[in-house]
């Protein structure tokens, strides 16, 4: 019995490696309004997913692609609070907000 399940976990391990791949990511800033602001766009080859708040604000997401509502949702902290995903990555539109003054910057880096 130790002996299949030793040989299962490394046949599964070793598929899980060869899927995975290298990722390369690309990073671009998005600026962010009081009203809801698309952040990403929807991918479903998304393979990673961070988000990094480098406002004074937070950013509050809403990771479903609906309209994001300052206060619900997926909160992404001042200076420098981040949200990374990299198993179950949102492959969705993520649409952001704030509720300070003026527009914020959140950098967002995707993987593919």
């Amino acid at each position: 019995m130790r002996t299949w399940w030793i040989s299962f976990l490394a046949v599964v391990f070793a598929a899980g490696a060869a899927l995975a791949g290298p990722v390369t990511m690309t990073y671009t800033t998005v600026t962010v309004a009081t009203t809801s602001t698309t952040a990403v766009a929807a991918d479903p080859t998304r393979k990673l997913l961070e988000l990094t708040n480098i406002s004074d604000t937070a950013i509050d997401c809403n990771m479903a692609g609906g309209t994001a509502v300052a206060s619900q949702g997926v909160r992404i902290h001042a200076n420098g609070g981040s949200r990374l995903y990299d198993i179950g990555v949102p492959f969705q539109a993520i649409e952001c907000i704030h509720a300070g003054s003026g527009t914020k910057t959140l950098l967002v880096g995707t993987g593919k």
